[in-house]
């Protein structure tokens, strides 16, 4: 690990749609360029990733993406159009900030859902990638994305049990991000509300709780009221 340093420029992207993007730079001025890609989503660029490289050796770039950090607008607002946050669009923005800041090619540095972005960006963008540095590696597909919001129930699931009951009458299980993605495109503001909130925490239990004993996981029970992959919840909880 390298000492701590700070940004030396700072700046915003203006991109289209209302949406300016904070950026900044640690570490040689002049040297090889690295693209922090940090996770979340929802997340935030942190200057404690200058650790992580040689400051002498590499520019360090380091970006909130769309409604995150210092970006705007903030995806926590009501008003905010999360339509406009898609991987083509961070793709996009990496893009317009490596010709923004005159860079020929760069290295990505990317963890947990950045990992995933950095992957995204090297395949559209092979030509101007140097390398990839990834840790907490996730690929986005769809295996990984049915194993922690369904797999899970395992080894949560009283936790699941309540993540799933909040997705609505009718969501089907096995696919809990596509009844998610509806209710945050909601036009109530409470039901965005609630739908983001049930939604982060399913995913601090992960973190924030410890898993049940392998000896105490049950046998699972489909939760009431009672589903089927192709039917959904047959009664309304």
């Amino acid at each position: 690990m390298y000492p701590h340093s700070h940004p030396h420029i700072s700046g915003y992207l203006e991109r289209p749609d209302g949406q300016r993007l904070f950026w900044q730079e640690l570490g040689n001025p002049q040297g090889i360029p690295v693209l922090g890609v940090h996770g979340g989503p929802g997340s935030s660029s942190n200057p404690r990733w200058s650790m992580l490289t040689d400051p002498d050796h590499y520019r360090l770039i380091l970006l909130d993406q769309r409604g995150a950090g210092a970006s705007t607008p903030n995806a926590g607002d009501i008003h905010t159009d999360l339509g406009l946050n898609t991987t083509d669009h961070l793709i996009a923005d990496f893009e317009a900030l490596r010709t923004h800041l005159g860079i020929d090619t760069w290295h990505l540095m990317g963890a947990s859902w950045g990992s995933c972005l950095a992957l995204a960006y090297a395949q559209t963008h092979p030509d101007r990638v140097r390398s990839l540095v990834l840790f907490a590696v996730t690929a986005g597909t769809r295996q990984e994305i049915t194993w922690i919001t369904y797999h899970m129930r395992r080894v949560f699931p009283a936790q699941w049990e309540d993540f799933y009951a909040a997705a609505g009458v009718g969501a089907d299980p096995t696919a809990l991000p596509a009844a998610y993605a509806r209710l945050l495109a909601a036009p109530d503001p409470k039901v965005r509300f609630d739908a983001a909130r049930a939604w982060c925490t399913w995913e601090d239990t992960h973190v924030a709780t410890p898993p049940t004993p392998v000896s105490r996981i049950r046998p699972f029970a489909p939760p009431s009221p009672a589903w089927s992959p192709t039917t959904g919840p047959t009664t309304a909880s």
